[in-house]
């Protein structure tokens, strides 16, 4: 089993193998840009995983989970578990969907929410289709 619990951010581009686990806490991120072939299952405890590699076992998300690295990527996994309290965060470009963070899933998607506690999807990043105009008022208190 492999934990990572620090609050670290850090990048790894090379191969985790094996029949262990990953499980992932701690306020960092991690980030897996290689083919990795571990067999066991990944669980996001807390911080953030993401990259733009592969993580070949199932997935249970109670934190952030977040395709790419830097910018748009794409992470394949295998089946996934987003669990209340979590979050999938992603960029979105509405002027090119293959440039948009995507999630390649092989396997089951499970969601599980609550109106208390939802799993909920944010972008960090939106490119519109079409120009827009955003404009508030000033107030005070």
């Amino acid at each position: 089993m492999l934990f990572i619990s620090n609050g670290v951010s850090a990048t790894f581009d090379g191969v985790i193998s094996g029949s262990g686990a990953l499980i992932k806490s701690g306020s960092g991120s991690l980030m897996l840009n290689g083919v990795n072939l571990y067999t066991g299952n990944t669980t996001i405890s807390s911080g953030t995983l993401g990259g733009n590699g592969t993580v070949s076992g199932s997935i249970s998300v109670n934190s952030t989970i977040a395709p790419g690295t830097n910018g748009v990527g794409n992470l394949s996994t295998g089946s996934n578990n987003w669990n209340s309290g979590g979050i999938y965060l992603c960029e979105i470009n509405g002027t090119n969907a293959t440039a948009s963070d995507q999630m390649i899933i092989s396997g089951a998607l499970n969601v599980q929410a609550t109106a208390g506690s939802p799993f909920t999807i944010k972008n960090s990043s939106w490119t519109r289709h079409r120009s827009a105009t955003i404009s508030a008022a000033a107030s005070s208190v």
